[in-house]
């Protein structure tokens, strides 16, 4: 059986092959923005949530049982600052907490107490309402290496902060 059999004619069922076609291509499609610039920093600021990076941060050792909002904190602190590189984001800028409308593209990220999630958000422009891309992510359970216990008391004794200004 046909379209043509049912009773559509040649025009209807071009038309719904070109929708099912549009909502296929919709379902696949790549959710970062087209924004080289911004990709780059989304997929390095989903590096630096990951519980790959969680596992090998100090932050469970100077905030056990730290939160998303805690972690946010600690990752823009010195002591954070330490583990990740702004570079590798490339020329946008990662952000804590709420977008900065004196710096230009940008990756803010914030944790969401109680639900355990930290949310990404891509902005091409600051001055936007919404964002160009955002992302709710489950904040990993923190499994630190008990082997970097001693690096962490060393830098919490020598004063380094663990918590962002």
């Amino acid at each position: 059986m046909t379209f043509l059999d049912e009773g559509l004619d040649m025009k209807k069922a071009l038309i719904l092959i070109a929708g099912i076609g549009m909502a296929a291509s919709y379902a696949t499609a790549d959710e970062s923005p087209r924004d080289a610039e911004l990709s780059q920093a989304i997929e390095y600021a989903k590096e630096l949530v990951s519980k790959d990076a969680l596992s090998t941060s100090l932050f469970g050792h100077v905030i056990p049982g730290g939160g998303p909002t805690d972690y946010v904190q600690y990752l823009f602190s010195d002591m954070g600052i330490e583990e990740w590189d702004q570079s590798e984001a490339g020329p946008a800028v990662l952000i804590a907490g709420r977008k900065n409308e004196s710096e230009g593209k940008q990756v803010v990220i914030r944790g969401v107490e109680g639900r355990d999630e930290l949310i990404l958000e891509a902005y091409s422009d600051p001055e936007d309402e919404t964002p160009d891309w955002e992302a709710r992510i489950r904040f990993p359970e923190v499994m630190p290496d008990p082997k970097d216990i001693v690096r962490a008391r060393r830098l919490v004794e020598r004063g380094v902060s663990f918590r962002h200004n």
